[in-house]
């Protein structure tokens, strides 16, 4: 088995110019689609951001339209991403695994609305809307940051608790 390209759209969307590195090229790692397919988030990690790009379908040419809407910057090297929807905004939530933080990105305004500290290492996360936080697994401590994100809550966007027996490598 082997990938074949079917066709191939614009690469200038993640040019090294249209992303701000001037050396190489970036180093993307992770996406998400909106809910209604529209938008394509993409973690970049050389240099930290969050890009949007606009995925819908151009009505002239039937193609996708394939522009970077906006970027934000986060931490240097953010290694994933989960969005959460409370009814009212949409959140990006981005790993940061060498600051050991999670930003949180309201994506309407791509605008950094808060900074939760983690665990060591986060970086796979786990929506609960049911009780209204995220989960974050810190791999290099061994546990799991429990970030609040109930916006009737004061502790909204901090790290409620976090599990685990906080002693890594340990037998």
């Amino acid at each position: 088995p082997q990938v074949v390209v079917g066709r191939k759209t614009s690469g200038g969307v993640l040019s090294p110019a249209a992303v701000g590195v001037s050396a190489g090229r970036p180093i993307l790692a992770d996406i998400r689609f909106s809910a209604g397919g529209d938008e394509l988030y993409v973690v970049q990690s050389n240099p930290g951001g969050l890009l949007r790009i606009d995925t819908s379908i151009d009505p002239q040419d039937g193609e996708p339209r394939g522009l970077a809407v906006a970027q934000v910057e986060v931490c240097a090297q953010p290694t994933s991403m989960v969005i959460y929807d409370d009814g009212d905004s949409r959140f990006g939530l981005v790993t940061c695994y060498r600051t050991a933080e999670v930003f949180i990105v309201e994506l309407a305004t791509l605008t950094v609305v808060g900074l939760a500290r983690a665990g060591t290492g986060p970086d796979a996360m786990a929506v609960d809307l049911a009780r209204e936080v995220v989960y974050v697994a810190n791999s290099l401590d061994a546990t799991i940051s429990v970030i609040d994100m109930s916006p009737t809550r004061e502790t909204r966007f901090t790290e409620l608790a976090r599990l685990g027996l906080q002693e890594p490598y340990t037998g």
